[in-house]
């Protein structure tokens, strides 16, 4: 606001300064007349140095000081500027604009009293200037004199009935201190005198809200749209208030209109991007957030809200699986070893990349990678870009197993790379993408990495997971429906270092799978069944297995899934029996493990 009537000041010190010239001098009325043009359009120094210019042939004059004083303090050269100010005031105490602005001068130095003198000098040199009387209404409010300051808003008003700044400074005053009456009636007073001013009905709709006068408010927005259909920032503040009131489908239409009106607009973005999460739109939200962050790179809530949505699109386990350094230096020292010969290498379910670029780093002549998800795949492929082996590695976004040769692969693969395990060993399809691409894809004694797996588990009693799997009374309740949100017969994730349990029987080796000699495919209606002789050690209630795996890398490398392995971020899995049996230790119990394509479960 300051800056606005400092503008207004420089004007009217134009023609201050003209009448002080002594008559008429080309010279320097040329370079008044081009600094106020370089100022008008936005060339804040080349407006300076002309005033430099011009006050170098009229070194005295109090006027030519004052105005390039002005344009230092809004080119931040606040020493200079008040040194020079004060030097005019010396030469002419009464000159307004000097005064004026060596107290805005002072005010930006903290030097409150500074300030009041010369401010209070300014407004009493010029009781008429309504500009000179409400900077001076600016410090009263500074220095927290309310009273003070709605009295000389209230003459700036007197003074120039449309200089809305005043009402709006006015109204925000009488919000303050308590007065909402007072400030409703000052904006339709500004309306009176300026009728459909934008920032006015914008400003009056807000006070209503804040008056929790919602109907009006809505009025009152409703009526901004029809008056200005064209403006973008009517439909924002429309939509904006709508989403306050918990109408997000009012309030996206309506952000939708000001986007069209001004798709570059950075809070009808942002909006758009928080309404879009809202509705679980995340590619829609994704986009928003994107342009915001086109324009203002460094927006702290598009960057968080972004980071947000890309966590929901990414599975949490990589960030870990990334921070395992065993797991990393483990798969680094088997993929050395096997890419010594210079093989081509087929890395399944890339992820992040990391696979495929040991593999290219060891010496691999070429690796192929796959990615089914769309955007880790394009994060692998900046992630390779940003490592420098884009001529060794290819990123493919899809399925292994639709791969083909003469396609994506040349010839068939050397080496084969992979970690789609889940924390019950299979879930997450290793068994079909693994006989595909060995069959498919593979030439004759492919090497694979992992080699061999072997499951590991026992019998426990766990009451805290046992009593939700399934779900039925609860604290004396029947809370069966909430069973449909469940899965059933499936394994969960969890960290049994941190659960409280009881084991009944030792760790068990419960199944091995050798990648190289896979079991036939078993479905889901046709599992193999295994039965595992367990024998109790201790007496309770079997009421789960947990179950682990160990992941041979090679002949030699071998990591762990069970507590404190170097996997021990996968977790370990807990398959909760539906029919827990009580028994005394000694006793043996026959578990049937059914192992088909993509799943371990467990019967008793």
């Amino acid at each position: 606001m300051q800056d606005t009537y400092r503008n207004l000041r420089f004007y009217n010190a134009v023609e201050h300064n003209l009448k002080k010239m002594d008559q008429p001098k080309l010279t320097p009325e040329a370079l008044f007349q081009q600094a106020m043009e370089a100022h008008q359009q936005g060339k804040p120094i080349v407006a300076e140095n002309l005033m430099r210019q011009l006050l170098d042939q009229l070194p005295t004059n109090d006027g030519i000081m004052a105005s390039l004083a002005g344009l230092l303090l809004s080119n931040g050269k606040v020493e200079e500027g008040k040194t020079l100010l004060e030097k005019a005031i010396q030469i002419n105490p009464e000159n307004v604009e000097a005064q004026l602005n060596l107290g805005i001068a002072y005010q930006s130095l903290g030097r409150t009293e500074a300030s009041f003198q010369h401010l209070s000098q300014a407004a009493t040199l010029a009781p008429e200037r309504a500009d000179v009387q409400f900077n001076y209404a600016n410090f009263l409010l500074q220095t927290e004199q309310y009273e003070a300051a709605i009295e000389k808003l209230e003459q700036v008003i007197v003074l120039n009935p449309s200089l809305l700044q005043a009402y709006h400074t006015l109204a925000a005053v009488y919000t303050y201190v308590g007065e909402d009456a007072k400030s409703i009636q000052t904006y339709e007073a500004a309306l009176e005198e300026v009728p459909k001013d934008l920032n006015t009905m914008i400003l009056l709709g807000n006070a209503w809200v804040g008056q929790q006068a919602i109907a009006r408010a809505e009025k009152q927005y409703s009526l901004l749209v029809e008056t200005y259909p064209e403006h973008f920032l009517s439909h924002l503040v429309l939509g904006k208030f709508y989403l306050e009131q918990n109408k997000e489908i009012e309030g996206k239409a309506a952000l939708l209109q000001a986007y069209s009106l001004n798709p570059d607009e950075i809070e009808t973005n942002l909006l758009l991007g928080e309404v879009s999460q809202t509705f679980k739109q995340l590619d829609d939200a994704e986009r928003y957030y994107r342009r915001v962050l086109e324009s203002d790179p460094q927006h702290e809530i598009a960057t968080k809200n972004l980071r947000r949505i890309m966590t929901l699109t990414i599975p949490h386990w990589h960030f870990e699986m990334l921070a395992d350094v065993a797991r990393n230096d483990a798969y680094q020292k088997a993929i050395e070893k096997a890419v010594v010969s210079q093989p081509l290498v087929l890395d399944i379910g890339t992820g992040s990349g990391l696979l495929a670029m040991m593999a290219a780093r060891g010496g691999a002549k070429q690796v192929i990678a796959c990615e089914m998800h769309e955007r880790l795949a394009a994060t692998a492929q900046e992630i390779i870009e940003v490592n420098n082996f884009t001529e060794q590695i290819q990123i493919f976004q899809k399925d292994s197993k639709k791969l083909k040769l003469g396609e994506e692969l040349s010839e068939k693969v050397d080496l084969i790379v992979s970690e789609i395990l889940d924390v019950g060993a299979i879930g997450e399809g290793v068994l079909p993408s693994i006989r595909h691409a060995v069959l498919t894809l593979a030439k004759e004694g492919v090497r694979l990495i992992p080699a061999k797996l072997k499951v590991f588990g026992q019998l426990v009693e766990i009451p805290a997971r046992s009593r939700v799997n399934p779900i039925t009374k609860i604290s004396g309740f029947d809370l069966s429906p909430f069973e449909k949100y469940r899965i059933p017969d499936e394994y969960i994730k969890i960290n049994l270092k941190a659960e409280k349990y009881k084991a009944l029987t030792p760790v068990m080796p419960l199944w091995e799978l050798d990648f190289y000699q896979l079991p036939p495919v078993f479905s889901e209606d046709n599992p193999q069944v295994i039965d595992l002789v367990m024998p109790i050690e201790n007496t309770g209630e079997v009421q789960a297995m947990v179950f682990w795996f160990d992941l041979y890398l090679d002949e030699e490398i071998m990591v762990s899934s069970r507590v404190d392995g170097a996997l021990e971020h996968w977790g370990q899995a807990l398959f909760c029996f539906v029919n827990p049996q009580k028994l005394e230790k000694g006793e043996s119990l026959v578990v049937k493990m059914l192992q088909t394509e993509n799943h371990l479960r467990f019967r008793i």
